[in-house]
This record gives structure tokens, sequence and C-alpha cells, in this order.
């Protein structure tokens, strides 16, 4: 007998329809393209680059040796002049005095005369300091390299070298006076005199300056350091009448045992004018002398970052006083009474500049959005240092906040708490003390306030923030006499410098 179909499927249930699930999901990965109108899914954003340490050792070279490539090429920014005098030897040798008993560690300069040195000369000066780099002399180059031989009327005052009663040899000496349209008088250093020297016979002496001198293996960093310098000057837009400018690199030397570069010779740091610029012991300045240092930290700093550079090592040593000359005229002329008081110090020849950019970061050396950070104990002096990027073992552990301006604006709150208060501020970065009675107090305080900034997530003050505090600043400079601002700072500088 036949069973019904129903019955079979009752007894065997057939399995359901198997769809082509591979043939479903090849036909959901097919692209379909998009309709003019219609809105496409954004590509995930390109993270941030992560942060990079620019003071291991690795990072310093190759940014050393980049900027030696560049200024071997003549591809580098800004213009300073790079002698190469290899292989032959350095014309001095440096001697360093350890320290004993209460006299300092210094170093001591001496000149070599042996046939196989370079044919540079110095006329070695006074020993001014020593950086992480090398030690600092006032320096002459005796063979004119770096001399200002441009013709100039030699005026009283002016240094220069003579022929004695017109002999061979040049001695140097200072003009005392015209003697005539063709003659001047002249008293030698080794205390000679002659009332009418020809001005045939007579030149104007190569400027002292400022002779860092290194050891052979960092003569790149040096040529570094001047490329960045030279850098900020050609890049930062031109700022009339500044009263902060950077550093003039005017010529690097290297040999096969030692290197140095050459600076403008300029007057005492801002550490020195804060320390021993008053009559007393912790003498606060005149308020027109803290707008005028103050105005000139802030300029000179914000040249920098506008440039696309970090110093890095902003501090009240590598702040140095650019003072007029010392045979000009104290008092202002008749038409500079009545005009503002900081363009007027400016067109004077009254300043500060930022000098020492050994530690120094071009961010236009790398991409667009790179923060720093450093795995030392620390990115900069203690005193000066960003809070949230040290590395404080006696707190809970928490991790360092990178930074970018961060780390320049920081130091330059302290610096401007420094001219305020005479002091530092705590190390958590709070403001303590307060300016002198007499100041305009609220004006000095938010001003400090704002570049102590320690939140991370707020970050630095913008750049046009920071143009409206330095516009403020000279406004409220602007509102003194330039006579009393010009005789002060003379005052102070001289102190500072003892004299």
């Amino acid at each position: 007998t036949t069973m019904p179909l129903d019955s079979l499927q009752t007894l065997f249930p057939m399995p359901p329809p198997r769809h082509n699930r591979k043939r479903k999901r090849r036909r959901q990965k097919r692209a379909v393209p998009c309709s003019p109108g219609l809105e496409t899914t954004a590509p995930a954003p390109e993270p941030p680059p992560p942060p990079v340490d620019p003071f291991t050792k690795e990072y310093r070279r190759e940014a050393a040796r980049a900027y030696a490539r560049e200024a071997g090429e003549g591809a580098g920014e800004g213009a300073f002049a790079a002698h190469d005098e290899r292989p032959r030897r350095a014309p001095f040798v440096v001697v360093k005095k350890r320290a004993c008993g209460t006299a300092r560690e210094r170093c001591i300069m001496k000149p070599r005369d042996e046939a196989d040195c370079g044919p540079t000369r110095f006329a070695v000066g006074a020993y001014l300091g020593h950086g992480a780099s090398g030690a600092v002399f006032a320096a002459t180059v005796a063979n004119g390299v770096v001399a200002n031989d441009a013709g100039e009327a030699l005026g009283p005052g002016a240094r220069v070298e003579a022929r004695y009663q017109r002999g061979d040899e040049w001695y140097p000496g200072t003009v005392q006076a015209a003697s005539g349209p063709a003659g001047v008088a002249v008293a030698y250093d080794d205390g000679d005199f002659e009332d009418a020297v020809a001005r045939a016979d007579v030149r104007p002496l190569a400027p002292e300056v400022a002779l860092k001198v290194a050891r052979r293996a960092e003569a790149d960093e040096l040529e570094a350091e001047a490329g960045l310098a030279a850098a900020v000057r050609a890049r930062a837009p031109p700022r009339p009448a500044a009263l902060g400018t950077i550093v003039e690199p005017l010529a690097t030397w290297r040999w096969c045992d030692a290197a140095a570069l050459a600076a403008a010779r300029l007057g005492p740091t801002l550490s020195d004018v804060l320390r021993r610029g008053g009559e007393r012991a912790g003498e606060r300045p005149p308020e027109p002398v803290a707008l005028f240092l103050a105005a000139g930290v802030m300029e000179a700093v914000l040249s920098c970052h506008e440039a696309g550079v970090l110093h890095c090592d902003v501090k009240p040593d590598n702040f140095l006083l650019r003072a007029p000359a010392a045979g000009a005229a104290g008092a202002a002329a008749a038409g500079d009474r009545d005009a503002p008081a900081a363009a007027t110090a400016a067109r004077r020849g009254h300043g500060l500049v930022l000098t020492d950019f050994g530690r120094g970061v071009d961010r236009r050396r790398h991409r667009a959005g790179t923060q720093f950070s450093t795995a030392l104990d620390h990115a900069h002096l203690a005193a000066f240092e960003w809070p949230p990027a040290r590395a404080d073992r006696r707190r809970a552990p928490r991790p360092r906040a990178p930074w970018v301006h961060e780390i320049d604006t920081y130091a330059m709150g302290v610096c401007l708490h420094l001219i305020a208060t005479g002091g530092l501020p705590t190390r958590d970065g709070r403001r303590q003390g307060t300016p002198p009675r007499a100041w305009d107090r609220d004006f000095w305080t938010s001003l400090i306030d704002a570049h102590l900034h320690t939140d991370p997530d707020a970050g630095a003050p913008s750049f046009a923030r920071r143009r409206e505090f330095v516009a403020a600043t000279r406004a409220a400079l602007d509102a003194r006499r330039f006579e009393d601002l010009d005789a002060d700072l003379r005052r102070w500088c001289r102190r500072a410098a003892g004299k």
C-alpha cells in the first residue's frame, strides 16, 4: 500500500531550506557607489605624535649635526661667519682653576704662540662665567675678523689702534679729542700720549666680544647654538623699538682641539641687576626700571615662540642688559621728552638681550602638534621648571605633563616674580610676597599670575594674550618720564657691573 505524502513528512521531517550565506555575505561586501550629496563616514583622525625628549644626547647630537650640515652648505637661516681652521690648533689654551676655600672656580685663557696655530688671534680679556657648553671670556679678535671698520668718524671715547710716532706697530688706545680736520689726540693704554695722530695712522679697534670656548667634541653644538639664534632673528616678525631682542652671533671657529663662538659683548645680567643694582641688599628697583625689565623679558621670549623656537633655559642669568655707549649723553634730546618712554629707551640703546640657545628646540623640525617631555629628573632648573613637568618623588606619583610653550612661559613668570618681589614662587607655582607698596600691585599680580600657570589642561597663554601683556606693560612705562628711567637704568647697571 502507498503511504500518503503528509504521513511521510510527519515521520521524516525535512530540514528547512538552506540559503547561500556565503553569496549573501559576498553581496554585502560589495562597494556601493555613493550618490552625489550623500554623506560618507569621515576617516579616523590621525593620532598625535608621541612626546619627544629634546634633552637626550642622541637628540642634541642629531640636531647639532643638522645645523652643522646647513652651515657648511650655506643653507642656514641668518648670517654669521663660520671659520674652519682645521687641522690647525687653537691659538689659545684654557686652564681651569678649581675652587679653593672662598675662591670660586674660574678659567684662564692663555695665548699660544706656536707655528701650527690657526691664523685668527685673540686678545684675551676677563673671565665672564661658565656655562654648560663651555667657558665665556671677554676677548678681542686681533686680526679684525669681526672688526667694526666702517670708516665712521672717531669721536672722543672711541677705542682705536694707532701707530705711535708713525712706527710699524699698532697700539691700542682711546681717542681724547679731535686735533684738526685730519688728526686726533690718542691716549695709549700703556700710558703714552700723542696730541696729533694722522687719520691714516688710526683705525677703529675691533670690538670686544663674548667668546664661548668649548672642546672639539662640542663644535657642532656651538654651531647649532649660533644657527638657532640666527634663525630666531631671521624668522621673528619685526618689532620696532623692541626692548627685548635676541643675541646676534658674530662668528664661529673650529680647530682640531677646540671650538669657539663669538657674540657681542653686552652689559650685566638681569640676575646681577636684581642682586647688586640697589644700594642696599634686597632693594627693589624703581617701578619704571621694573616695567622696562618686564617688557624686555616678555618681548624676547615672545619673539622666540613666534619664530617657532623654544628656548628651554629662560632664567635671569641668560638675559643681558644692553646700554648706550659710555660716552653718550644721559639726558634725553629735546624731541624725546614728549615721546613714549619705551620707544625712546629702545632708540637710545637700552634693552634686554636673550642669550644662550644651547638647549633650544626648533619646532619647525618636528611634525605639527608635537609635544615634549623628558625622562630626566628635571627639564629645567628646579626653581624655573613648570611644576606639572616635574618628577616629584616626595609626593604621590603622577604622570608628567608634556609641554610646548609652558616650559618657557612659566620660567618667564618666575623672572617677573623675581623682578616684582625679589623672591621665588612656591614649589608648586603659587605667588608669594608682594610688590612694593608704591607700585601698581593689581597690575603686577595679574601679570605674574597669568604666567605662573600650573594647570596642564589650560596650557600657556596664547600669543594674542601675551601681546596684550606686552602692550599694557609698555603703556605703563610710557606714563613715566624718560629722563628718570634713563638715569635709574644707568645707575642700576653701573652698580650691577661693579663700577
